[in-house]
């Protein structure tokens, strides 16, 4: 019971600290501006003195650092309300994975006459499109002589081979029992078992 007492009154000793010492953005923002506007105009008219130009340049500087701090506190006021609202099954929610959704979905491509709306033909012009795009094969008029060029030829043709069941056996006994091989989550003991 104490702590939450305890946490309670930290919480209102934050929230007043906040208020006190971030409070006046908004006013000093709009100050701010007010200086910057009228130290614009007067330069509009007549040469600024140095002073003027130095002044000008801290109060730029000053803005500069409240827009870095009002997006910061923006940024963290969006994590909250995703803290709070996201997890849950709300509309919220619903909105941010269907917009995710939106985004991935390819609603419709233009064709060379029409538009086109079916998967299928999206599929088919997709196809067309790149095919015509990478061209056909064509048989090579030359070749590059790798033992020219000092590599040895190693004969690959066995990749190819399908396993026998002694390699996949020999496999799984090699695999570490604690840890798990793939995302499935499932063990080594597991397929060795």
């Amino acid at each position: 019971m104490r702590i939450h007492v305890k946490l309670i009154r930290t919480t209102k000793a934050l929230k007043n600290w906040r208020r006190e010492s971030l409070g006046g953005h908004k006013i000093t923002w709009a100050i701010l501006n007010i200086t910057l506007a009228n130290l614009e105009r007067a330069q509009e008219s007549r040469t600024l003195t140095q002073e003027e130009l130095e002044f000008k340049k801290y109060l730029k500087t000053k803005a500069l650092g409240i827009a870095a701090i009002q997006k910061a506190r923006a940024r963290q006021h969006s994590r909250l309300t995703w803290i709070r609202n996201g997890d849950m099954n709300t509309r919220f929610f619903q909105l941010h994975a269907n917009i995710r959704r939106k985004k991935t979905f390819i609603g419709a491509l233009k064709g060379d006459t029409s538009l086109v709306v079916s998967q299928e033909n999206k599929s088919m012009l997709a196809h067309t499109h790149f095919s015509n795009l990478l061209g056909t094969t064509t048989t090579r008029t030359r070749a590059i002589n790798w033992s020219e060029l000092g590599y040895e030829h190693h004969d690959l043709e066995d990749l190819d081979a399908p396993f026998t069941e002694q390699e996949i056996e020999a496999v799984v006994k090699d695999m570490p029992s604690e840890k798990t091989p793939g995302s499935d989550g499932f063990i080594g003991v597991f397929y060795k078992k």
